[in-house]
């Protein structure tokens, strides 16, 4: 029997009932299971922490996952988890992982973790993807679809943003191009999806969830047609403000103006897909940029209050 070390707070709660299911697909590191109403990722340490995420204990063998295939049944029952025909069961009694929180924060830590974040990334951020956006408009900047494909939105949901983060009475809507994110790019969570991915938990952490909730009602009509499970998956979990810890850490770094710490937490982003992280810090940043003009008195609330 293996164990769980730690569990995200989005996958206890499905895992806390009797519930069969399905392995949906399979990694040398993680498999993904489907219980019905919610996906959940099972994986080694080298997964990261995150809401969706089950992390197993060390063990001396490799190639934990590797009878699994897809299609194969799961089932939840007695507190363990049964994967496949043989079964691989492993116990979930473990610690219960939440988001970091933020620190107290001003304008100005603000303003310079963001100069230190824009500064690095331009000699860090990978080519693909959309993390050109952390320190320009996109698409003079690079020669990628995602880039000339994903400029207008970025321009457009920026300029949505910053309206309704400084007007509370605003009341414009989300604007239609932000559509064109969804989906944008290769691989199980897009380019597109993970920067609004970005976006949702940033505006989490500025306690705008309001915004969020709009932001996520408008995707939603289109998530099933336009992109797949594991994107919509961490979709969710990003709306309701929780993403992968190696990515809060980092926007946490940005956020509290710990220059010193950026660069460490940024060698983590790196390992999150060829480009996920980058792309979800990129849509942060365009929050963050936007909460310079926030009036003054909302500033100074530490992002991890109630």
């Amino acid at each position: 029997m293996l164990r769980a070390q730690s569990i995200g707070a989005v996958a206890v709660r499905e895992i806390s009932q009797s519930v069969a299911g399905r392995i949906a697909a399979v990694f040398d590191r993680s498999v993904y299971v489907d219980l019905g109403s919610q996906w959940i990722c099972i994986g080694d340490a080298t997964v990261g922490n995150g809401p969706v995420n089950l992390l197993l204990e060390p063990t001396p063998y490799s190639g934990v996952f590797a009878d699994l295939v897809v299609d194969q049944p799961v089932r939840v029952c007695a507190g363990a988890v049964h994967l496949g025909k043989r079964p691989l069961i492993i116990e979930t009694a473990a610690k219960v992982w939440l988001p970091p929180l933020v620190s107290e924060w001003t304008k100005e830590s603000l303003i310079r973790g963001l100069d230190a974040l824009n500064a690095i990334s331009r000699g860090r951020a990978p080519r693909q993807g959309l993390s050109v956006f952390l320190y320009g408009r996109g698409s003079e900047l690079s020669d990628t679809r995602e880039a000339h494909v994903g400029a207008l939105p970025v321009f457009e949901l920026e300029s949505w943003l910053l309206n309704r983060l400084v007007d509370m009475r605003c009341l414009e809507g989300v604007p239609e191009s932000a559509q064109q994110l969804i989906g944008l790019g290769p691989g199980l969570t897009p380019s597109g999806d993970d920067f609004l991915g970005g976006i949702l938990i940033a505006l989490s952490l500025v306690h705008r969830q309001d915004i969020a909730a709009l932001l996520y009602a408008d995707l939603c009509p289109r998530l099933l047609t336009r992109t797949g499970p594991i994107s919509r998956t961490h979709l969710a979990a990003a709306s309701a403000g929780q993403g992968l810890e190696a990515l809060h850490l980092a926007i946490n770094s940005v956020i509290e103006g710990n220059v010193e710490m950026i660069p460490t937490r940024l060698h983590h982003i790196d390992r999150i897909g060829s480009s996920s992280g980058w792309d979800a810090l990129a849509g942060a940043y365009v929050v963050l940029r936007a909460c310079l003009v926030q009036p003054a008195g909302l500033q100074k609330r530490p992002l991890g209050s109630n």
